[in-house]
């Protein structure tokens, strides 16, 4: 294909070389590109759609002079830094992708953020008839080990650096779409260690310590095996602050993982308050009504153990907010969050449940209301802070929408 017809034999010989064989050729490449599109012709029939990649991309056939991003690559190739030909090969392809115009050239100009594979489908939460189902059920005391199935939403991440022995599990998180985990913003922005690295998520996980995880009252029903699905990104929200004086605002994240989790009775997306009236009082901050905790941490206040095995589960009252503020001796006012734990059963979230899951039972299904954030030194003493889910609905939605 000629890229251009009005210009001399050799200039044109010249410029098939750079198109068909992807060679360098810093200042013919210039000129003839810059040459072959900046006529009053090729500018009277530009505007033809296009896509500048295999996700679909979105972009309009024009000019060199009228793409900024196409200048961006001719200017690499005058100064002399495409030394492997990216540069060129690009300008090939995307010449290949837009047709002639008034005898001219054009090329294919991005119109649009760049999109991914998976961009062809937006993720939305999911409704009621998939999130929140159990499909067995315990009875939570004052803490007690949690059987396959009751909290089929729960993600345990597992970080590098905490051991040199491969990866550990040291914060939670819930699974609220087939692409997405909700957890806290201090598990995985602004970490203290720099050589601890979120990795991925083990979704399905009951007892690290048995190779299959079965009912305790029929051992021959047997959960499914748990998944690893990698981390590709991480959303934290943009004005959190990992300081503890002024309560961890902002305390919540969203990530995004590298495949599908396929939903089964052990691998199941939590649901999202997205109408408190669908919680038993209609409220999420009702002092005194029972919530639930569960997670991998520790279990002894008096250790600073933070992790156990076995998934635990709890029942927590919800406090009102200035418990939690004298509790931790918080100045800034206790907002977007929700004070639980204490209380007569010492309930409470520990090191190593952070991340995980605060939940309302209601209408059959789970609720996920809070993330748990930051509590006592010593669990148990005292109440416990999780952000509050209800408060960020519109931020989770947009990240998962377009993440």
């Amino acid at each position: 294909m000629d890229f251009v017809t009005n210009v001399g034999p050799n200039a044109l010989r010249l410029m098939r070389g750079v198109l068909s064989s992807g060679g360098v050729w810093p200042a013919v490449t210039l000129l003839l590109l810059v040459g072959c599109g900046l006529g009053a012709e090729a500018q009277q029939e530009q505007g033809s759609t296009c896509t500048v990649d295999e996700a679909g991309t979105r972009g309009v056939c024009r000019s060199v002079q009228d793409c900024p991003p196409l200048l961006q690559l001719v200017s690499q190739i005058r100064r002399g830094v495409d030394t492997d030909g990216r540069a060129v090969a690009e300008l090939r392809a995307l010449a290949a992708k837009c047709p002639f115009s008034g005898g001219r050239q054009q090329l294919c100009c991005q119109d649009e953020p760049t999109r991914r594979p998976e961009d062809t489908e937006i993720i939305r939460l999911p409704s009621e008839d998939v999130c929140g189902v159990a499909a067995f059920t315990g009875n939570v005391i004052n803490g007690r080990d949690v059987g396959i199935g009751e909290h089929p939403w729960i993600v345990s991440i597992q970080y590098s650096g905490v051991t040199p022995e491969g990866l550990r599990h040291a914060c939670g998180g819930s699974l609220i779409t087939k692409r997405h985990v909700l957890t806290a913003a201090h598990c995985v922005a602004f970490l203290d260690n720099p050589d601890i690295t979120p990795e991925e998520v083990r979704i399905g996980e009951v007892n690290f310590d048995t190779p299959t995880d079965c009912l305790a009252s029929d051992p021959e029903i047997c959960a499914a095996q748990p998944v690893n699905i990698k981390i590709s990104s991480i959303i934290a929200h943009p004005e959190f602050q990992n300081i503890r004086p002024l309560a961890f605002p902002n305390d919540i994240a969203v990530l995004r993982l590298a495949e599908d989790v396929t939903f089964s009775d052990f691998r199941r997306p939590v649901c999202l308050p997205l109408d408190l009236a669908r919680l038993r009082t209609g409220s999420d901050l009702t002092v005194g009504e029972e919530a639930i905790i569960v997670g991998w941490g520790g279990v002894d206040s008096d250790r600073m153990e933070n992790f156990t095995p076995v998934l635990q589960g709890a029942l927590v009252p919800v406090q009102s907010p200035e418990v939690c503020s004298r509790a931790f001796n918080i100045s800034v006012a206790f907002e977007n969050r929700i004070c639980a734990g204490g209380g007569p059963k010492g309930s409470d979230t520990c090191s190593g449940d952070s991340g995980g899951p605060l939940l309302a039972a209601a209408r059959s299904r789970f609720f996920q209301t809070g993330i748990s954030s930051f509590g006592a030194q010593f669990c148990g003493l005292s109440a416990a802070a999780y952000t509050r889910v209800v408060d960020y609905i519109d931020w989770i939605q947009q990240a998962i929408a377009t993440n």
